[in-house]
C-alpha cells in the first residue's frame, strides 16, 4: 500500500513538474513570437510551431529523463572497487551518526529534558514470561567475548544508568515495557544519544525510529527501514541510491535499530511484528524495541517473545522524586512555596487520585508546565472537582496548549511572532484530524502534501499542461492531455513484475 501511494505521489509531481515546464516554455515562445512580429518576421508563426513542438517534447520526456538521470546516478554493484564500497559505508555511517545526534539533541532540549534535569526514571526486570528464556538472553554472547549480565536480578536501574545497562547485555537486545506516559520514549532517547556520545567510527550507529510508520503484513523489516532511512535521512542526494546504501547499512550490521513504539501499530500486527523481528534480524544484530505493557503481553501470548532479548519494565515514580522535581523546576520563593499542600496530599495519600496521576513522567510533566512554569496557585488540583484519576489527567492535558501559548497582549509587530492559544488549537486538532484519518499517529512536514485531495493535484497539472499543449496544438488535444494527466494520477498502479 505505501509502495503504491509512493509512485502515485511522484506521478503527480512529475505531471505539476511537466505543467511548470510547459508554462514557462509557453512563455517564452510568446515573447519570441511578439520579438518574431515587432520586427517585421514573415515566418514567425512558423518558429511558434517549432517552438510548440519543442514544449511539447519537453513536457511528454521529463519524466524519461527524470528517471534516466537517477538510475544513472546509482553505481551498479560492480562498478567500483570493494574497499571504496567500504570506505563509502563508513563515510554514510559517520555522516548518520553525527545527523541523528543533532536531531535527538535538539528533541531532547525541547522536551527540557536537560531542564535542570531529566526524572530519574526506574525500571527493574520485567515478568519472566515476557521475556526468552534467561539461559538464552544471559548465556549467548558472540565467539570471543564474554557476558556481563548474568541473569535479570542484574537488570535493575535508573535513567543514569540506562547505556551501561544496555552494554552489559550480551546479546545487545532490550526490551522496554511500561504504561502510557511512563517515559519510554525519553529511555529511547538517552540510549540513542549516550550511545553516540560513545560512537566511534566502525560502532554501530544507534537510529531511533517510530514504529507506527511500519505495516509489517505488506513491508519487510529492512524495505522499512531502508525507506525511513532515505525518506528522513537522505544518505545520498538520490532517494533510490539512498535506499540503497540503508539496505547496505543494514546487511553490514552497521546499525541499531531503537524501534520506539511497537504499541502503536494495530493490534492484529503487534504479534507478526515481532515474528518479522525474530526472522529477519540476525542472531549478532543488536535491537532495542519499546512498547506499552499491557499490549505487548498481549502479542507474546498469541505470538512468541523478541529473541535474545532482556525485558525490563519502568516503575512508578516515588512521591520524594515527584516532589524534589516540582520544586526545583519552580521559581523559588513565593511560587515554590504554593505546591506545600500539593505535597502533603502525596505524603498523606499515596494511593489517592493526585498521587496516582503524577506517578507517570508525562503527568509530572504536565502539572511543571501549567503550574511551575506559570504563576498559577498549583492547589487548585485539590478541588472538589478532580476526584477521580480521569479528571485530573484530562484537566491537564486539556490546560497544557493555554499555558504553553497563552494569550496576551502584544503590540501589532509582536503578534506575528507569538501564537494564540485558540489558533494553535485549531492547528493541532486539523492535525490530529489527519493523523487520524491516515490511520497513523505520527507526522511529518512532508507528508502534509497528502491533506491536498488527490483529483486536485492533478487537476492543476492537467489544466496546466493542458493550457500550453491546447495554445500549440489545438483545444481538442488540450483537452485530451488534460484528461490523460487526471486520469493517469487515479488509475491503479500495474502490478510490478518479477
Amino acid at each position: 500500500m505505501d509502495g503504491r501511494r509512493r509512485r502515485r505521489r511522484r506521478w503527480r509531481r512529475r505531471s505539476l513538474i511537466v505543467s511548470i515546464i510547459a508554462v514557462l516554455w509557453s512563455a517564452a515562445l510568446l515573447a519570441i513570437v511578439a520579438l518574431l512580429y515587432k520586427q517585421g518576421a514573415q515566418k514567425a508563426a512558423e518558429w511558434a510551431g517549432v517552438l510548440g513542438s519543442v514544449t511539447a517534447l519537453a513536457a511528454f520526456t521529463e519524466p524519461l529523463v527524470e528517471r534516466a538521470v537517477a538510475r544513472s546516478s546509482i553505481k551498479k554493484p560492480g562498478g567500483s572497487e570493494p574497499a571504496d564500497q567500504v570506505a563509502g559505508l563508513h563515510r554514510a555511517a559517520e555522516q548518520l551518526a553525527h545527523v541523528v545526534h543533532s536531531q535527538w539533541s535538539a528533541e531532547a532540549r525541547m522536551r527540557r529534558l536537560q531542564d535542570p534535569w531529566p526524572l530519574p526514571l526506574r525500571w527493574t526486570a520485567a515478568e519472566e514470561d515476557l521475556a526468552d528464556h534467561a539461559d538464552v538472553v544471559f548465556k549467548h554472547w558472540p565467539q570471543g567475548s564474554a557476558p556481563t549480565a548474568t541473569g535479570p536480578e542484574t537488570l535493575s536501574g535508573q535513567l543514569a544508568e540506562a547505556v551501561d545497562l544496555y552494554e552489559r547485555l550480551p546479546g545487545k537486545r532490550l526490551v522496554v515495557l511500561g504504561p502510557p506516559g511512563s517515559g519510554k520514549s525519553v529511555i529511547a532517547m538517552t540510549l540513542t544519544l549516550a550511545l553516540l556520545d560513545r560512537w566511534q567510527p566502525g560502532l554501530q550507529v544507534p537510529v531511533l525510529i517510530p514504529v507506527a510508520s511500519w505495516d509489517p503484513s505488506h513491508t519487510r523489516l529492512d524495505d522499512w527501514l531502508a525507506e525511513y532511512l532515505s525518506e528522513n535521512y537522505q544518505l545520498s542526494g538520490d532517494s533510490r541510491d539512498s535506499r540503497v546504501i540503508g539496505r547496505k547499512l543494514l546487511a553490514s550490521n552497521m546499525l541499531l535499530p531503537i524501534l520506539d513504539g511497537l504499541d502503536e501499530i494495530p493490534e492484529a500486527l503487534r504479534p507478526l511484528g515481532i515474528e518479522n523481528l525474530n526472522r529477519e534480524l540476525d542472531a549478532a544484530q543488536p535491537v532495542i524495541l519499546t512498547c506499552r505493557t499491557a499490549e505487548y503481553r498481549e502479542a507474546v501470548e498469541t505470538g512468541d517473545v523478541l529473541t535474545l532479548a532482556a525485558v525490563v519494565e519502568l516503575q512508578p515514580l516515588h512521591p520524594a522524586t515527584i516532589t524534589k522535581y516540582l520544586t526545583e523546576t519552580t521559581p523559588a520563593g513565593p511560587r515554590a512555596r504554593r505546591w506545600a499542600p500539593v505535597f502533603e496530599r502525596l505524603r498523606n495519600d499515596p494511593d489517592g487520585a493526585l498521587a496516582t496521576v503524577l506517578r507517570t513522567p508525562l503527568m509530572v510533566f504536565l502539572t511543571r508546565a501549567i503550574y511551575g512554569d506559570n504563576p498559577r496557585d498549583p492547589s487548585e488540583l485539590l478541588g472538589q472537582r478532580f476526584q477521580d484519576p480521569a479528571s485530573i489527567e484530562n484537566h491537564l492535558l486539556s490546560q497544557l496548549i493555554p499555558a504553553t501559548y497563552p494569550d496576551r497582549l502584544h503590540s501589532a509587530e509582536e503578534r506575528q511572532f507569538h501564537w494564540q492559544t485558540d489558533d494553535v488549537t485549531s492547528w493541532l486538532t486539523y492535525l490530529a484530524r489527519r493523523a487520524a484519518g491516515a490511520g497513523r499517529p505520527d507526522l511529518a512536514w512532508w507528508q502534509l502534501e497528502r491533506a491536498v485531495p488527490a483529483v486536485v493535484i492533478d487537476a492543476v497539472g492537467g489544466l496546466l499542461g493542458g493550457l500550453v499543449v491546447g495554445f500549440v496544438f489545438g483545444p481538442i488535444v488540450g483537452i485530451v492531455f488534460a484528461v490523460a494527466v487526471v486520469l493517469a494520477g487515479t488509475s491503479p498502479d500495474p502490478v510490478p513484475g518479477p
